[in-house]
């Protein structure tokens, strides 16, 4: 194990933790959270819609609100989050990224974009899309 390369993932993890932390204190105590660009562009939900509340409602202990609030992240966060690790830490040790790590990573984008056109159906009744078309 590259040692260099472990500290390098571990403050990469201490940074984004830091932000993580900082945005859901800021999120609970005022409720404003990042807006999303492509919902108030189509008032259609992007595939990550509903992340923020996802997350909170976890660090809460609600799950089953966190799995309403997006099903596919809910679902996959784990798994993603582990992979995208293990990149950072091949990307530090100055190794390169086996096959299966970027037949993952593009499989994951592909369903990304997939949850993101199954979640606009109109059978999920979204606001903005008339029913029945």
């Amino acid at each position: 194990m590259d040692k260099q390369a472990a500290k390098k993932v571990l403050k990469h993890l201490a940074v984004l933790f830091a932000i993580g932390l900082a945005y859901f204190i800021f999120y609970s105590l005022t409720g404003i959270g990042i807006p999303c660009a492509f919902r108030t562009v189509t008032t259609l939900k992007c595939p990550s819609c509903g992340v923020t509340h996802m997350f909170s409602d976890m660090l809460h202990g609600d799950f089953a609100a966190a799995f309403k609030d997006n099903v596919f992240l809910f679902c996959t966060w784990p798994v993603i989050t582990g992979l995208l690790i293990y990149a950072d830490y091949r990307t530090a040790a100055h190794k390169k990224l086996p096959k299966w790590c970027n037949i993952i990573m593009i499989a994951f984008i592909v369903l990304l974009i997939i949850w993101g056109i199954i979640r606009n159906l109109p059978v999920f009744g979204v606001p903005g899309i008339p029913a029945g078309i």
